[in-house]
């Protein structure tokens, strides 16, 4: 077992996976396959610049020239989705209906419906919507002119109304249903259509359908949208609604949204409180319910957080996994009700199939257990969390039913030869290879998605994630990998990729444990060298340019900002030394250090001054990160957490060490 308090120095020594970050993650050059240089080379470069220029027959041509036969439907494929509006209708029909397992499927079927033209024959357009109905408002649309023009007025007129009620339309198709199906489309269909928009926030399409609905409608209407844009004030929209329309769901939404937003947040619970309805759309109201619940909580009111919560009316997705989960932790550690708690965990277990969230929901159901004092109930619960040992909660569960006793990893699954033959031979690892030896990789990665979603046996998993590895990209198998893990099927050398971490840099050596870094690399970037964030976070370790330039002036070494995308010992070295100043300016906190790593040091700073210190207890600590205000934060520290563990584990002996609890409160 490592001792996490001891860093490994040299990981050369105890990983024989490990291999220089540069010799791993870096190519100079787009990998050119075996069988893959010369004319082929030059050709596929030439026929995947004029796929993208949307020179789709000249893409083709060149690509006939090309060794393998799959370069041509390569050629075609990126001239669909990666030109724009270059291929015709009958070119993407063709294509999609020849090619079900390639991937992008549904954007190819909105750039057909996008390709219809007036020059398209109406009973070729019935019969692929027939076929492959509409993904798009434009494609409605496109679907109710043909069925008109082959005499088919009735379904026309059916789907027609549906999609002017349920689709989001460019408006010069809206201009074209209004002129051609006005006789189809009566007062309630805009109605609907006015109030699906206007719960979306969706304002311009909404105010070009005011002339369409009576004035009652449209003043409430444009009560919401007043609300919406912060131009009018609650007290002020609800007076200038109808009395018929004041209890209107949208309308109570906006004005609970307006308070939230604007404050006093009270008013807006006060609001929540006596209107539980979710109107239809609980989604948008999970939104309102959990910050509001949380500002109860807050406040240590925490009756009226859990009364908040628990009317939620979700029934799945993500926003079902915490409100329950949320409902059962406010009832368990705030109002020590712990039946009522169990019953919420144990129904969001029975609700949830990734790995994730049922250790979450098994873990919290052993808690409750506990509390009643059901000690064998709350066992069962902990050992069903355990079985997910590479995440944060199954991890914590594993230590409540063993103390102090690791558990080991499990070995990699094992392609079949059959197995590895069916990738070897398959079209689209074909495709991969030829994208991958053209430096291809936005396409490259669309590819190996779809290769994973093949077969869900773990050993095809792994021939994936090798085949992933084989092309150069380790960060592309850590996505395969991930996309394996949360069906179940833990994928750990591909998964979990070991590189050396350098120690010393410009002469200062930095400290920070090794497993730490890599955790905090695969949860950041997921090992791709060249990650460049939304926000602008760059790199192996996402380090913002500013950040950066003050480390490098720390370090006393030059700054360079394509450096942090193009060398990855130079962003690594960079990385480490600032998360080594985290951990000194938080005391060794690793908690602290990785909240700080990711929302700031001086939120986190804050959090310990509003939530309090995380190292009092382990039971502290875990609710600590949970009160973290920030959803991305509160993830990014249980995930970093865990990869912690499963790091140690591949440096230390393949055992996942019972170190979590100890390090929540370091």
């Amino acid at each position: 077992m490592v001792n996490p308090s001891r860093p490994k120095r040299d990981i050369c020594r105890v990983a024989a996976a490990v291999v220089s970050i540069m010799a791993a993650l870096l190519a100079a050059a787009p990998a050119r396959a075996a069988g893959f240089a010369g004319d082929d080379y030059s050709l596929g470069r030439q026929a995947l610049a004029a796929a993208r220029s949307g020179r789709c027959w000249e893409a083709s041509s060149l690509a006939s020239g090309i060794t393998d036969p799959v370069a041509v439907k390569v050629a075609t494929w990126t001239c669909i989705t990666r030109s724009d509006g270059a291929a015709s209708f009958s070119e993407i029909a063709r294509f999609v209906s020849e090619n079900p397992d390639w991937p992008e499927q549904k954007q190819m079927r909105q750039r057909a419906e996008e390709a219809i033209t007036v020059g398209t024959l109406a009973d070729e357009t019935v019969s692929w919507f027939g076929r492959f109905p509409p993904v798009s408002g434009t494609g409605r649309v496109r679907y109710v002119e043909a069925l008109q023009a082959v005499g088919r007025d009735a379904e026309a007129a059916e789907v027609a109304r549906k999609a002017w009620i349920e689709s989001d339309i460019p408006p010069s198709d809206e201009r074209a249903l209004l002129s051609g199906f006005g006789w189809a489309l009566d007062s309630e269909a805009h109605r609907q259509r006015l109030d699906r928009l206007l719960w979306q926030g969706n304002v311009a399409a909404a105010e070009r359908l005011l002339n369409e609905v009576d004035a009652d409608t449209r003043a409430l209407a444009n009560a919401r949208i007043g609300l919406r844009r912060l131009r009018i004030s609650p007290y002020a929209a609800f007076d200038s609604v109808p009395a018929r329309l004041q209890d209107d769901p949208g309308l109570r939404y906006e004005m609970v949204r307006w308070y939230r937003k604007q404050g006093p947040q009270s008013e807006a619970r006060r609001l929540l409180a006596n209107y539980p309805s979710n109107g239809g759309y609980a989604e948008l109201w999970w939104t309102e319910r959990a910050a509001l619940a949380r500002d109860a909580r807050n406040q240590g009111s925490y009756d009226e957080a859990y009364a908040l919560v628990r009317p939620h009316g979700l029934t799945n997705g993500s926003e079902y996994v915490d409100a329950e989960w949320l409902a059962g932790w406010l009832a368990l550690r705030f109002l020590n009700d712990p039946r009522t708690a169990f019953g919420h965990f144990t129904s969001l277990y029975d609700n949830v199939r990734y790995p994730v969230s049922l250790a979450r929901a098994g873990y919290w159901a052993g808690r409750a257990a506990t509390v009643m004092g059901r000690g064998s109930t709350a066992t069962e619960w902990y050992r069903k969390a355990a079985e997910h040992q590479s995440v944060f909660y199954g991890q914590l569960a594993q230590n409540q039913i063993e103390p102090g006793a690791g558990k080991p990893l499990p070995p990699d699954p094992q392609p079949g030869a059959a197995e590895r033959q069916a990738l070897a031979d398959h079209e689209l690892a074909r495709a991969a290879r030829l994208l991958a030896a053209l430096g291809e990789q936005d396409s490259l990665r669309a590819f190996l998605i779809r290769l994973v979603e093949i077969k869900d046996t773990p050993g095809w998993r792994q021939a994936v994630a090798s085949f992933a590895e084989g092309l150069s990209r380790g960060d592309l198998a850590v996505l395969v990998s991930r996309r394996a893990i949360r069906d179940g099927h833990l994928l750990v050398s591909s998964g979990y990729p070991v590189v050396s971490v350098p120690r010393t840099f410009n002469g200062y050596q930095d400290s920070v444990e090794d497993a730490l870094i890599l955790a905090i690399i695969r949860q950041e970037s997921g090992f791709d060298v060249g990650a460049v964030s939304s926000a602008g976070a760059r790199g192996l370790m996402q380090l913002m340019p500013a950040t950066a330039r003050q480390v490098a002036s720390k370090l006393n070494v030059s700054f360079s900002p394509s450096a942090l995308t193009q060398d990855p010992e130079y962003n690594v070295n960079l990385g480490q030394s600032y998360l080594a100043s985290l951990l000194g300016r938080f005391s060794g906190s690793y908690v602290l250090a990785v909240a700080g790593y990711n929302a700031g040091p001086a939120r986190a700073s804050r959090w310990l001054d509003e939530i309090g210190d995380p190292r009092v207890s382990v039971e502290e600590a875990v609710d600590w990160i949970e009160k973290i205000p920030f959803t991305e934060t509160r993830n990014y520290v249980q995930r970093t957490m865990e990869n912690l563990q499963v790091y140690r584990a591949i440096l230390g002996g393949w055992v996942v060490p019972p170190a979590l609890a100890s390090d929540l409160v370091r």
